[in-house]
């Protein structure tokens, strides 16, 4: 999986539960840190079954700022495995870095 200059290839997931407090603001941090990274880095979010409006300000990124966010959405809430197993699934990277969606690290 590494791009034609041979370096490893990034996966920035996010994971998301009941935060639209905090979602634009890491979304941001999240995408300065994949600009930093390299243009092939790839920025996943997953909605783990969110009842605010977590989901709506996602596509609401993405069809604004983020064209190229990967949404992931769980009907129910699955807990910190059930989203950190579904960035795992669906990353493309050789390397997975997951956050979590409320901004508590830097």
């Amino acid at each position: 999986m590494h791009n034609a200059a041979g370096t490893q290839r990034w996966t920035l997931g996010i994971m998301c539960y009941n935060e639209a407090g905090s979602i634009a603001r890491v979304l941001d941090r999240v995408y300065q840190t994949a600009a930093a990274l390299g243009p092939d880095t790839e920025v996943l979010a997953v909605d783990d079954g969110s009842a605010d409006d977590t989901a709506e300000l996602l596509e609401a990124a993405k069809a604004s700022r983020y064209p190229n966010l990967r949404i992931i959405k769980h009907g129910q809430n699955r807990g910190i495995g059930g989203a950190l197993r579904s960035i795992y699934f669906e990353a493309t990277g050789d390397v997975v870095v997951a956050v979590p969606g409320d901004g508590q690290f830097n």
